[in-house]
């Protein structure tokens, strides 16, 4: 079980005043304590309007953000993928294949096993016409499946899924939707944070309904 216990999460920003030499800072509230019991082979759907917390609460799961206040247990030696629009991460001038092969390298895996699942990952998401061009050759929303395919190879446990079809259409949406529910079905360990604005997205991939507003727990059902 994943368990976040009155956590919070504040953003400081520097006024105009700075600029003066007035020391003056303010912050927003992105996270006001939260408190979550989430259960491994969970499916989460979390929704709320731009600016709710459903980015911040990603990101304290996945460790890039630290919280304020609180504490977050059950991550610990957990592999974690989290997944979202920015794609800078990748090499730009390597092709799809090259920048798999190196992540995978990073992930632990032995030659035998990247072609293994990098090839198992191109058969599901379909994308295997992709596998030699440049990255930077790629529409933005192949850059998001091949976003998609890289936490795929990592094998992870808990999957952060961030507004990741906003650039995608339909059919690839739906195809998204359903890899994840069959990887679920494989393996009842994997758990899944699915954040959307799109509730209908959302209720077609969730078991579970996380509504945040202004950065507190709307509900939770």
């Amino acid at each position: 079980m994943y368990k976040l216990n009155n956590i919070s999460k504040n953003f400081y920003q520097e006024s105009w005043k700075t600029l003066l030499h007035i020391n003056e800072k303010k912050f927003s509230v992105a996270l006001k304590n939260i408190n979550l019991n989430i259960e491994r082979g969970d499916i989460i759907g979390v929704t709320g309007k731009n600016g709710s917390g459903k980015s911040t609460l990603l990101k304290l799961m996945s460790g890039l953000l630290i919280p304020d206040e609180g504490t977050i247990s059950g991550n610990e030696n957990t592999n974690i993928s989290y997944i979202s629009g920015n794609e800078r991460s990748f090499f730009w001038r390597l092709t799809v294949d090259q920048n798999l092969h190196f992540f995978g390298s990073q992930y632990g895996l032995n030659k035998e096993q990247r072609n293994y699942e990098i090839e198992n990952v191109y058969c599901m998401l379909r994308i295997e016409h992709l596998k030699d061009l440049p990255f930077m050759q790629l529409s933005t929303g192949n850059k998001k499946k091949i976003s998609i395919a890289r936490a795929i190879v990592r094998k992870p446990d808990l999957f952060l899924f961030d507004e990741i079809t906003s650039s995608l259409d339909s059919d690839s949406s739906e195809n998204l939707i359903s890899l994840i529910l069959k990887l679920h079905n494989k393996n009842s360990n994997i758990t899944t944070l699915w954040a959307s604005h799109n509730l209908e997205e959302v209720e077609k991939i969730s078991k579970k309904v996380l509504r945040l507003n202004n950065g507190e727990v709307e509900s939770f059902d």
